[in-house]
């Protein structure tokens, strides 16, 4: 059993609502009054690629959820798709604890980020590709390519531009997602140096569709 599997189990163990098993390894199955049980796979990872998440998934088939425990755990996109195609939920220790209380954890996605890009995936003339968990790529009808990162800082930073930069690789727009948030003009300005811009969603949403 992993730390983040412990971890895991001492902070429902703390809770009244929600209790949890361990099952095998690194799987719990969690359990609430009148809901679904839930059966998760809880993941120390840094990140999640494709090969871990199948790996997850083959090794124990009854699994409704994947759980990244890394409060910055990274999700590649094709292990995203890979665990959507087979109905396994995923994303942090809070969406699972969420899933589990709405009774729709196979269906559950990171909740840090499930706002803004199921806003953005409705708009319609578009296409949408997942590459991270925080970075998609649009096409609008119009044949336009927008890379997008998403930024869930309260107030962003300079600092937290230019590690969305480093990391992840030149964006055409840093969305700051929080919606109490307000960018600074220091995230403003590195934007601004590295060629890009950094908006809220709606603004962001505006630039999608724009010829």
């Amino acid at each position: 059993m992993s730390w983040a599997t412990n971890y895991a189990l001492e902070n429902i163990a703390e809770r009244g609502d929600i209790s949890a098993d361990l099952i095998s390894d690194n799987v719990i199955v969690l359990k609430a009054d009148n809901k679904p049980d839930v059966m998760a796979y809880i993941s120390d990872a840094h990140s999640i690629e494709y090969n871990s998440a199948g790996a997850m998934a083959a090794s124990h088939p009854e699994i409704d959820f994947v759980c990244g425990y890394r409060k910055n755990c990274i999700w590649h996109g094709d292990a995203i798709t890979y665990l959507k195609s087979q109905s396994i939920g995923w994303g942090s220790f809070g969406t699972l604890t969420s899933a589990l209380l709405d009774g729709d954890a196979n269906l559950a996605e990171h909740k840090v980020f499930r706002f803004a890009a199921r806003a953005i995936r409705q708009m319609g003339g578009i296409t949408f590709e997942r590459e991270y968990d925080r970075v998609i790529k649009v096409t609008n009808n119009y044949g336009k390519n927008k890379r997008i990162a998403f930024a869930e800082d309260y107030d962003p930073t300079a600092d937290v531009v230019r590690k969305i930069w480093e990391k992840f690789g030149p964006v055409d727009v840093i969305c700051n997602i929080n919606p109490n948030g307000r960018p600074t003009s220091g995230a403003h300005s590195a934007a601004e140096e590295l060629g890009t811009k950094i908006l809220k969603l709606g603004e962001t949403m505006s630039v999608i569709s724009k010829r």
